[in-house]
């Protein structure tokens, strides 16, 4: 972005020295150089920067005189460059004062304006002549760069399946009931976090995808649809239990636990996975043929140890995803650019999508339609082709507008 020059603030009319006091030259240049620090020390503090901000659109318009022969083309570019140029201080300055002496006297003062923010990407609304000029009239994204980060607006939409377990022979046989009674506490610990909304399906497995297809799905037909929505999550947890034991005894042995924690993004696409292990020994002095009848109480505390945590690792393998940036690919039909998220997953009409550009930094998208588990986005320069877009993989933020 090109910088700009502007003289620096002259005092008002201030009054000479008395007779015997300064050189009206020193004079001038110790008001200049106060002037100016109040300056430099003021203007930081009230324009704010876009690095502590989130990015925003907004509009200007850039001027140029038309000179003659070959000048159109060059003005409609030093008419752009304006506008931008105004459309990024929208987003705050850097000040920076330069003062030249030469033996006392100013020969040179001047003030550096930089803009703050960074124009991600434009499109010109209008443009014309108007009199001796040209005129472009932009609206602009400015801001930061895009950058990954935790988003408090993103909401996850988690259907939970039937979950798998994978038992060793000589685990007794109410390792069945801990798993079950792991899986209710990774459900409840779904239950409360306030950005998820948990969909139960745990007597149905994880439908196949690629085995069957929907139309001739069993389950599908008689039941309904189980399969996560586009934009949606699968969680399904893996139980795998082992005893390591010795001899025909138990005494001394440990049954383990492994949890392997899975959340796949439209029920396929591994999103996050967590795998845990936890193990509690089997009281000393057991005979193998005892292991299976326990007493109801110690077989609730061998439960609770297998358990403890995995909860709370589940709760921030979620976290962990929801940090993750918001993606989905654009389909192009009928004209219309969409995604399959939408209110349900946390988007506004307020959210930005963006994706690399060629001419800019950034190809920016805003939503025109939204809804519940969908959104319409366009590109915010008008001129760019949405085939061009079709098939590119976006990432939403959020945006002041």
């Amino acid at each position: 972005m090109p910088e700009a020059l502007v003289p620096a603030a002259r005092a008002a009319r201030l009054p000479l020295p008395a007779r015997g006091g300064l050189p009206w030259c020193k004079a001038r240049r110790q008001v200049f150089l106060v002037l100016l620090w109040l300056v430099l020390g003021t203007v930081p503090s009230l324009l704010p920067t876009l690095a502590q901000a989130e990015a925003r659109l907004v509009e200007a318009t850039g001027r140029a005189v038309i000179e003659g022969g070959a000048g159109m083309d060059a003005a409609r570019r030093r008419a752009l460059e304006d506008a931008l140029l105004a459309a990024a201080l929208q987003g705050g300055a850097e000040v920076r004062g330069h003062t030249i002496t030469n033996q006392s006297v100013i020969t040179s003062d001047t003030t550096l304006v930089r803009p703050a923010a960074q124009v991600l990407d434009y499109g010109i609304m209008a443009e014309g002549q108007s009199g001796p000029f040209w005129q472009v009239t932009v609206r602009a994204l400015i801001g930061p760069p895009p950058q990954a980060g935790c988003s408090a607006r993103r909401h996850l939409q988690i259907t939970a399946y039937q979950p798998q377990l994978r038992m060793d022979p000589q685990v007794p046989a109410w390792g069945i009931e801990v798993a079950g009674a792991v899986t209710d506490q990774l459900l409840a610990a779904l239950d409360r976090h306030p950005a998820v909304s948990l969909r139960r399906a745990t007597g149905t497995p994880l439908p196949d995808a690629g085995r069957t297809a929907p139309g001739f799905d069993y389950t599908a037909l008689t039941r309904g649809s189980t399969a996560p929505a586009p934009g949606d999550l699968a969680f399904v947890p893996v139980f795998t239990l082992t005893l390591a034991a010795g001899g025909n005894s138990l005494s001394g042995a440990r049954v383990v636990l492994d949890t392997d924690l899975q959340l796949r993004a439209g029920g396929t696409t591994l999103a996050a996975q967590q795998v845990l292990r936890s193990e509690t020994r089997l009281p000393p002095h057991l005979p193998l043929r005892s292991a299976s009848v326990l007493a109801g109480q110690t077989r609730l505390q061998m439960a609770a140890e297998l358990a403890q945590g995995v909860d709370r690792q589940l709760v921030a393998l979620v976290d962990q995803l929801l940090c993750q940036p918001m993606t989905a690919q654009l389909t192009l039909a009928g004209g219309r650019l969409t995604v399959p998220l939408g209110r349900r997953h946390g988007l506004t009409p307020q959210s930005l999508a963006f994706t690399r550009g060629e001419d800019t930094p950034w190809n920016i998208l805003e939503i025109v339609q939204l809804g519940d588990a969908s959104a319409e986005l366009r590109p915010i320069d008008r001129n760019r082709p949405l085939n061009s877009l079709a098939g590119r993989t976006i990432q939403f933020m959020a945006a002041a507008r």
